[in-house]
């Protein structure tokens, strides 16, 4: 089994952090949105899969302890250049304990989530399911009579074939 080698010098680990960045930051709803709206769109549903709220707030504590990782290793690269060793030695036990609590976070993800969601695929998918016909429910009674017209006029066409076929 080959180890691949991870590019960790300055320019690609800021070049990444800053493409992440961005994307995550499209993500975002627009600013121009009412603020009730926006603050209430982060929040989790009332009665939503706890499962996966727990995913995402792993996630997000695992992207942050990621760029705190970045932020002290350019910190370091800093320090290291103006030969200051012991705020260096200082950092890499901070450095040591944000790596452990990555591979903590990792380990939650990879052995606890990943198999629950795995377990619960057929519960969540059956949620959603739900939650989308009731949303199709909601926008077809939205549009009033309309669609309820045209059904009864299908219905009334295959009713009148099936008395002209007989």
């Amino acid at each position: 089994m080959a180890a691949t080698k991870l590019d960790t010098s300055l320019p690609t680990l800021l070049s990444n952090l800053t493409a992440s960045l961005t994307s995550a930051a499209e993500t975002l709803p627009a600013q121009n949105e009412d603020a009730a709206a926006a603050t209430t769109s982060f929040l989790p549903p009332k009665d939503g899969i706890s499962l996966l709220d727990v995913k995402n707030e792993l996630l997000l504590s695992y992207l942050q302890n990621l760029t705190f990782l970045i932020l002290l290793k350019l910190r370091n690269s800093n320090t290291k250049s103006r030969k200051d060793s012991e705020e260096a030695e200082d950092d890499g036990g901070v450095e040591d304990e944000v790596v452990k609590k990555l591979c903590e976070l990792r380990l939650y993800l990879e052995k606890g989530a990943r198999p629950l969601e795995g377990k619960l695929k057929y519960q969540i998918d059956k949620v959603v399911r739900a939650a989308d016909d009731a949303a199709r429910a909601e926008t077809a009674q939205k549009s009033g009579g309309a669609g309820v017209a045209k059904k009864s006029a299908k219905k009334s066409t295959a009713d009148g074939s099936e008395d002209d076929s007989a």
